[in-house]
């Protein structure tokens, strides 16, 4: 079998942006929460922390593929029930499994990142830790992977001008 294949980016420009505007804010924002005197924020940040990386990396790169497929299967079950094709009954149940399925996977990520958040900003108002300058280093990162991905777009845009003019 012959795999068919997908406009991408390459692993290492996926594995670049993921560190700047995943991983070098976790550990900055690490490094602030265990320069703090409390052992529980410490303790339970790290493990909510921990538990949303996991979900997001297992997301971004094991079940990329299984959601992204139950995205399409959901449309065509949508259009097939639109068009009166097949099992009416059948259409709907599957529909709705597909459908709880990812909303499932949705709301761990949102009840994990504003468990987190609460964490943090609890932590920033009781004064268990402090911000110096972390916001600011972690804003700068992101804005950093935001402009390496740009420039990764670009540099396939401008490829294919290249390749474009040679074939014509």
């Amino acid at each position: 079998m012959t795999k068919s294949r997908h406009l991408r980016l390459h692993i290492w420009q996926e594995i670049v942006y993921f560190m700047l505007v995943a991983i070098a804010p976790a550990v900055v924002t690490c490094i602030e929460v265990f320069q703090s005197h409390s052992s529980v924020f410490k303790i339970t940040f790290s493990s909510i922390g921990s538990l949303l990386l996991l979900v997001i990396i297992l997301r971004r790169f094991v079940l990329r593929n299984y959601i992204d497929k139950l995205k399409e299967k959901t449309v065509l079950l949508e259009h097939d029930y639109s068009i009166k094709v097949g099992d009416q009954n059948l259409c709907k149940r599957q529909w709705a499994i597909n459908n709880m399925i990812q909303y499932i996977y949705s709301i761990i990520v949102m009840v994990l990142s504003i468990a987190l958040a609460y964490f943090l900003l609890a932590a920033v108002y009781e004064q268990v830790i402090q911000f110096r300058g972390a916001a600011l280093l972690m804003l700068l990162f992101v804005l950093l992977a935001v402009v390496f991905k740009l420039a990764c777009y670009i540099v396939i845009y401008r490829s294919t001008l290249k390749d474009g003019d040679n074939e014509g």
